[in-house]
């Protein structure tokens, strides 16, 4: 099968974003290397590498860390200067790029009468404003963006609407995802894509998929 899982199987199912509804990975790298670009090659870099292998982890906790890489003092203007600056230079971009393959039908159609939810590092709000852009609003059975981090967004709606694990799925494309779905004790699918070619062979990986056009057969 070339999905190489039954996704019927699951009565829910938790997405992240990036990565997975729409390839915009590659548009947050390039904005986290351009912002520390004028502090180095050599630094941009290592923000570069850094991100793309905990892409699935909020900006709040990435940016001050490589403000302290670049010999900055931490202070909440220069935080929120730096987390604003990130924001009106990503989210036109991502509303813009495109989707991963048969994703948008998968969603709309819900062929299979699934409940979704989507757990996301963007910041709430941001996300909230993305997904009415986008038309997928009504979509999600709820979805939650950071500060809350992944882990336990999981928890919340698994618990709160006491939903059988074994018939929950996360789908994501970074570590971050893996380890959410791990704690939470339900199955992981990731999405293979150019950025995170480091999971594919992680041996807890048992389900892998590089679009969603052969679920909506």
């Amino acid at each position: 099968m070339k999905n190489q899982i039954r996704i019927d199987k699951y009565d829910h199912i938790f997405f992240d974003f990036d990565g997975v509804i729409k390839d915009s990975v590659e548009i947050k790298t390039n904005c986290f290397y351009e912002m520390f670009l004028p502090h180095g090659e050599k630094l941009a870099k290592k923000v570069k590498e850094h991100h793309l292998k905990n892409s699935g982890k909020s900006r709040y906790e990435k940016i001050p860390l490589y403000l302290k890489w670049a010999g900055f003092s931490l202070t909440p203007s220069l935080e929120n200067r730096y987390l604003e600056n990130f924001k009106s230079k990503v989210v036109d971009d991502v509303i813009n790029s495109k989707w991963v393959k048969g994703v948008e039908k998968f969603l709309k159609m819900n062929v299979y009468s699934q409940s979704f939810y989507l757990v996301t590092a963007t910041p709430q709000e941001e996300i909230e404003l993305i997904l009415s852009k986008i038309g997928l609003n009504d979509v999600f059975s709820s979805y939650f963006g950071s500060p809350l981090n992944k882990a336990k967004a999981l928890d919340k709606i698994i618990s709160s609407k006491a939903l059988l694990r074994n018939k929950c799925s996360m789908i994501g494309d970074a570590d971050a995802d893996l380890e959410a779905a791990r704690i939470n004790k339900i199955d992981f699918v990731l999405r293979e894509h150019d950025h995170n070619s480091f999971l594919s062979s992680d041996k807890r990986i048992k389900y892998k998929i590089k679009d969603f056009e052969g679920f909506n057969e």
